[in-house]
């Protein structure tokens, strides 16, 4: 043994002392496993309670949780289990979240385990352990508790090591303390004195001790196959056959008669998997969905009491039922309980608008035209920018708006996310299969947000680290966004970043890049696109539950704020605009310089004056360039400026810009 080694077996062997001084009952696994030590573990007679045996114990420590006055439940897969806690009006970001939670970590991405206290005047051994299955067989989440005949399912206890990463358990919260089971929780596992589910499999089985069912639990370990027992006669593996590129399909449940049940849900056939198990003749070994534990089970894939998915909604009475209105954060923009993108390619201005907006919300005054309930709670998460960066552009934001610091004083909170992993859902490839795993921050990000009422997430680039073209995962992704915001009944703005022949095509509709789930998912989408004339156009590209708000033209201030415009407003400022470089295309002209009417690339018409002596101020400002040729169209609708076509030297003719008068002369 390692010196490392020595050390971790020192901690779990003080550790399950204190476990059973404080009440647990434990039992022996084997060292780096989550396999029982010894025949009869499961059952009340085995248990250990005495700190002095457990201390010696060099191996794993497992808590017989009925015998503990505990459950658990595992969660396998954090997404799907989110959408069927869901369904089922459980929210299992708030469980995982909530101030008292007590979790068990493995470091394995995409799973957790929540345990807690059964509940007073209940029998921890009338809770039977239930496992939830996917469409493919897969276990997703597990209710954790005991078994039948009187036995008790075991959780591997903190530091012990686990068998895949090599690394200890870890708790999270205070483990002397657990909370007592929510009520929403207990109505999900089965009883010994409630109603029979739908579980033939579960009643039928052994003890896990049988001769047999311990053989193809050593066969297995000696093959790498990572057995794992997940209660009273019954273990997962990997499949010998295809050397577990489906995950855990090989599922071992042990029958009353000491048989053997195998069942690989990949579609290995039984000779391939007994030739791999190195089986002659011996244990009687049945494989199959008509003798596993697939065929029965409607209860876990489908609904918790066995009724149909698809439910009819009655229509009695549908013309005088009242109807269901959508409230508005801010009308009609930024719907609660759903999540709004807001999109636009890189330079657009998301972060300013979507902050303006913020700071606007916060003091109850109305921006572009768009008023919100009254001043509001507002969280903007920096995926991006540093908070430093966000801090200056606020300021620049309250100077232009003529909003006073003060009035946003505990209505706006801005959190730095920049530094470090900044993802909220990651791709995990489990092997081959892809799935989106929620992260750590975005739990951190469920927490401080428990109380907005608009929650920014600026960006989607930075939030999600996954396929953006993958349907499945963007949905995924968008769901957990809508849950948040069903949640806390607010609304949910996520900035995305768009290519810019995106963004050129809006008017069809197109100004998002990626999936279109991400556009299906939302219920309101807004985009910013810049216009030919140096503007921006905020537009309410998409509304389900209002009409679309009219575009609104917005302009650049000279500290970079987009600020609203009204025709008159626009017109005003170009028309001074116009003034300057009317001025200035005299002086070209006097000078021999010639002005082209690109404006784009390297040589611009402004790139051709930005060189000139006594230019004015606004014109070697961040927005020098689009001014400038704004104001030229501006001077070209109006009749002083046209253009005209002129050979290059080159053996071709460009276009330029003219006068239309003599140089100097009157406009």
């Amino acid at each position: 043994m390692s010196p490392a080694d020595g050390s971790r077996g020192t901690a779990i062997q003080a550790a399950g002392a204190e476990y059973a001084r404080a009440g647990f009952a434990l039992c022996r696994l084997l060292p780096n496993s989550k396999a029982a030590h010894e025949p009869g573990w499961n059952t009340r007679e085995h248990a250990i309670t005495d700190p002095d045996v457990i201390a010696v114990w060099h191996g794993n420590v497992g808590g017989l949780l009925a015998f503990s006055g505990l459950v658990s439940i595992d969660v396998d897969d954090m997404q799907s289990a989110c959408a069927w806690l869901e369904a089922r009006g459980v929210n299992l970001m708030q469980l995982l979240c909530a101030p008292d939670a007590l979790r068990i970590e493995s470091g394995v991405p995409n799973r957790t385990k929540l345990i807690y206290k059964a509940p007073d005047g209940v029998d921890p051994l009338s809770l039977m352990t239930r496992r939830i299955l996917d469409t493919d067989h897969n276990v997703i989440l597990e209710f954790r508790c005991a078994g039948r005949n009187g036995v008790s399912v075991q959780d591997v206890l903190p530091p012990s090591i686990h068998p895949g990463t090599r690394l200890p358990y870890r708790w999270h919260g205070d483990w002397r303390n657990p909370p007592a089971l929510p009520d929403v929780l207990l109505r999900e596992f089965p009883t010994l004195d409630g109603p029979k589910r739908s579980r033939a499999h579960e009643e039928s089985r052994g003890t896990g001790n049988g001769e047999a069912f311990r053989d193809v639990l050593a066969r297995l370990a000696r093959l790498g196959c990572k057995p794992e027992v997940h209660g009273a006669g019954d273990a997962r593996a990997f499949c010998p056959n295809h050397g577990g590129k489906s995950g855990t399909s090989l599922h071992i449940n042990e029958k009353p008669d000491g048989k053997v049940l195998l069942c690989c849900h990949a579609g290995c056939s039984q000779d391939d998997v007994l030739t791999a198990l190195g089986f002659g003749p011996g244990p009687e070994v049945h494989f199959g969905l008509g003798t596993g534990e697939r065929r029965n089970t409607r209860d876990d894939a489908g609904d918790a009491n066995g009724e149909p998915w698809l439910r009819e909604v009655p229509l009695a009475g549908v013309a005088t039922a009242p109807s269901v209105g959508v409230s508005f954060a801010v009308s009609p923009i930024l719907p609660r309980g759903e999540v709004t993108i807001l999109g636009g390619h890189g330079g657009a201005g998301k972060s300013i608008c979507a902050l303006s907006m913020a700071a606007a919300a916060a003091c109850g005054v109305t921006w572009c035209g768009f008023e919100p309930e009254g001043p509001l709670k507002v969280a903007y998460v920096s995926l991006e920018d540093h908070g430093d960066i966000v801090r200056s552009r606020l300021r620049n934001i309250l100077h232009d708006l003529r909003i006073a610091p003060q009035l946003i004083d505990g209505g706006l909170r801005v959190f730095d996310g920049s530094d470090g992993a900044t993802a909220l859902a990651v791709e995990v490839n489990d092997h081959g299969v892809r799935t989106l795993t929620m992260t750590p921050q975005w739990r951190e990000l469920v927490e401080v947000c428990a109380d907005a009422d608009i929650i920014i997430v600026d960006n989607a680039s930075d939030a999600y680290a996954a396929d953006e073209n993958n349907r499945a995962q963007v949905r995924s992704f968008m769901r957990h966004l809508r849950a948040l915001a069903r949640q806390h009944n607010a609304a949910v703005v996520l900035l995305c970043h768009i290519d810019k022949m995106a963004a050129r095509g809006s008017a069809q509709g197109n100004s998002y890049s990626g999936s279109t789930a991400w556009h299906n998912a939302s219920r309101s989408r807004l985009a910013l696109i810049p216009n030919s004339d140096g503007m921006v156009l905020l537009v309410h590209e998409r509304s389900s539950h209002r009409k679309a708000a009219e575009p609104v033209a917005l302009g650049w201030s000279d500290t970079g704020v987009l600020l609203p415009l009204t025709g008159q407003q626009r017109a005003a400022e170009v028309g001074r605009d116009a003034e300057d470089v009317l001025g200035v295309l005299a002086r070209a002209e006097q000078l021999g310089i010639r002005i082209p009417t690109a404006t784009r690339g390297s040589s611009t018409a402004w790139h051709a004056v930005a060189d000139l002596s006594g230019l004015p101020a606004w014109l070697s400002g961040r927005q020098a360039s689009r001014r400038f040729h704004a104001a030229l169209l501006w001077l070209a609708e109006a009749g002083p400026v046209v253009h005209v076509s002129l050979p290059d030297g080159h053996g071709h003719k460009r276009e330029f810009w003219k006068l239309a008068s003599p140089a100097g002369g009157s406009a």
